[in-house]
């Protein structure tokens, strides 16, 4: 589930409201334009959400945190590095240690160095961000689940199938009893552990897995999105080698 279309087309038109507007409302317009560039990002138009946050960066830490993930899912890690680390250290500057307010920038920040390779930095910000969201919110949040999910991503790339199949488990019960059905984050962590069990040598089960959820994932996700394209190269690599 996700009406991005709809969304995108509110918030158009709702910005060319207020330009018609006298005197033009900038402040409005900023808001406008910072929600309208995180649906685009969510349904994987990065180009376009790219322009609007440089629009509107100027010295803002939390901008620069969202272009940074921007960036980070088209895979430019070395120019999404800093704006994240710079949205991190301004969320615990504005909160305090230990907030569930850094817990977002450890999300953010770890995730990018999952993406990157750097499994063991990764897995440092993943347990430290679901620590605290351990401390601050219920056990059934859909923040925790995304911190375990992640940090279940990490236990899968290094082979700690295990560990890595319970916490999908578990942010997959999350999702399922807290959003409604076929929402993209229940498809996006079914195709997680469908990868994983054909890792795990459960090829027929876990390729029925990708296959359902990569058509999920395309019905309610642009092409371009990452999950999208991620669930196609799983599904293709899921099929047994003919020779």
């Amino acid at each position: 589930m996700g009406r991005f279309d709809e969304a995108e087309a509110l918030f158009d038109q709702a910005i060319g409201r207020v330009w018609r507007l006298r005197p033009v409302d900038r402040e409005r317009l900023r808001l406008l334009s910072l929600c309208l560039a995180g649906v685009s990002w969510s349904r994987g138009d990065y180009e376009r959400a790219e322009a609007m946050y440089r629009e509107h960066l100027g010295d803002d830490a939390a901008i620069a945190s969202s272009l940074g993930v921007v960036l980070r899912d088209q895979g430019r890690f070395e120019e999404a590095r800093p704006l994240l680390r710079t949205g991190l250290d301004h969320l615990v500057a504005i909160s305090r240690l230990g907030s569930i307010w850094e817990s977002n920038g450890l999300v953010n920040l770890a995730r990018l160095e999952f993406m990157a390779g750097n499994y063991d930095l990764a897995e440092r910000l993943a347990v430290r961000a679901l620590e605290i969201r351990g401390q601050w919110l219920p056990d059934q949040h859909t923040g925790v689940a995304e911190a375990r999910r992640l940090l279940a991503l990490i236990h899968s790339a290094t082979n700690r199938f295990l560990t890595a199949e319970k916490l999908l488990g578990s942010a997959l019960a999350i999702y399922r009893e807290k959003l409604p059905e076929g929402h993209w984050l229940i498809e996006a962590t079914r195709n997680d552990l469908g990868a994983l069990m054909v890792l795990e040598g459960n090829r027929e089960q876990g390729s029925e897995l990708l296959a359902s959820s990569a058509a999920n994932l395309e019905s309610c996700l642009s092409p371009t999105h990452k999950l999208v394209i991620r669930a196609r190269k799983r599904l293709q690599w899921s099929q047994p080698t003919v020779r």
